[in-house]
């Protein structure tokens, strides 16, 4: 458990060393589809039995994409929510993180019933769909 913890601890700084070191990046929008790609990806990564020294790769990566989509989310908010609105956008997104617990509870249910792989493969599928609907429907976002 201990190794596991570890692995997410050096995803998610890798991530956000890496995109510091990037500096500003020209296409956010494009950059944090292709984050949630491969969150969704690793998560399906995740699903497989896998021996402990890839199990912990893949979960540096899980973690490494979850870091770089929340930097990326707050960096492309603050570039185009106007100054007097951000608060609000901040509020929004407070709201949203405060509805994690309920992607907990989804996940520990589905697992409940179908399985820990499973529902971690059901999962990082359902991501990549939201990335599939969300460059369909807002376009925009790649010229980010």
């Amino acid at each position: 458990l201990g190794m596991l913890h570890a692995a997410r601890a050096v995803g998610g700084m890798i991530a956000g060393l890496g995109l510091t070191f990037m500096g500003a990046l020209q296409r956010r929008g494009l950059a944090y589809l292709g984050v949630i790609f491969s969150f969704g990806a690793s998560l399906m990564l995740l699903s497989a039995d896998s021996p402990l020294l890839a199990t912990l790769v893949v979960v540096a990566l899980v973690a490494g994409a979850a870091a770089a989509s929340d930097i990326l989310t707050q960096s492309m908010m603050q570039m185009v929510v106007l100054n007097a609105l951000r608060g609000r956008a901040m509020g929004v997104w407070v709201l949203a993180i405060g509805f994690g617990p309920l992607g907990h509870l989804e996940m520990g249910g589905l697992a409940e019933m179908l399985g820990l792989g499973p529902a971690l493969f059901t999962n990082g599928a359902a991501l990549l769909a939201v990335g599939v609907i969300v460059n369909i429907v807002a376009p925009r976002l790649r010229q980010l």
